[in-house]
């Protein structure tokens, strides 16, 4: 979401990832409302095939504070945010619905 300024999940999935407890008691609006949003350490994984060799996988991971709230919206689990998009060139192909990314070294 590249109108978010930092990555957020559901409560709920940040605490089944054992993601590390920051801080607590952060209103979060945007997404969602919710006044006890919470603040973890996280790391945000990609994982690609490689475009020279299918058969090679690559791991590319960012650590970041992740945000986590009440989101109301059943569909979504939780937003990539700026903080961690700033590491890639992002391309939104809005025909297919479809994006890539690639990482900035």
């Amino acid at each position: 979401d590249t109108g978010a300024d930092h990555c957020v999940v559901k409560h709920e999935i940040a605490e089944k990832a054992g993601l590390k407890l920051i801080s607590s008691g952060h209103p979060l609006h945007g997404i969602g409302i919710d006044a006890d949003g919470r603040i973890y350490m996280g790391r945000i994984w990609f994982i690609c095939e490689s475009k020279a060799d299918r058969r090679i996988m690559h791991n590319i991971w960012v650590d970041a504070q992740i945000m986590s709230a009440n989101l109301k919206i059943e569909r979504i689990d939780g937003v990539i945010g700026r903080d961690v998009l700033h590491h890639f060139n992002f391309n939104y192909f809005g025909k297919d619905g479809k994006f890539a990314l690639r990482y900035l070294k």
